[in-house]
């Protein structure tokens, strides 16, 4: 007698609902992070504010520390694939240009649309912000908008 083959199970939907559900995590977590802070944040906390079971976090992200990298990396990189920034087409682009002066400006706005968002996420996580630090996130906005 033949042995019943299971038949994997895949659902589209499913997978964007399970998406979905990670993005309002994420962005529950930044907010709690930003303010009241991440020392005063509970997992607890982002489970309500996200309308989600705290089973579900630990489900998707296993931990707090895991939660905030993902944070970051959302923060950081714009989106919340994990791929790493080296590895992301718009840097290949810079590193692939041969004349300098114009890898130069590609990495400028390549890296000026995230500086801004990191900027204020860990001036606004950790509660301060040395004063280079906030000259550099000011500078990136003024050439973010000047473009």
């Amino acid at each position: 007698m033949k042995a019943k083959v299971k038949r994997r199970y895949q659902s589209r939907r499913r997978r964007e609902q399970a998406g979905e559900t990670r993005e309002r995590i994420v962005r529950a977590a930044h907010d709690l992070f930003v303010s009241p802070g991440y020392g005063r944040t509970t997992i607890a906390d982002i489970a309500n504010t996200a309308g989600v079971a705290v089973e579900t976090i630990y489900g998707a992200y296993r931990n707090k520390p895991t939660l905030l990298r993902q944070v970051w990396y959302a923060t950081f990189r714009g989106d919340d694939e994990d791929i790493r920034l080296l590895d992301r087409p718009e840097i290949h682009a810079v590193l692939a240009e041969r004349n300098l002066a114009t890898r130069l400006r590609a990495h400028a706005v390549a890296i000026t649309t995230c500086v801004p968002s990191h900027h204020a996420f860990v001036s606004r996580a950790t509660g301060s912000c040395d004063e280079r630090t906030r000259r550099c996130g000011d500078a990136c906005r003024v050439r973010r908008e000047a473009t």
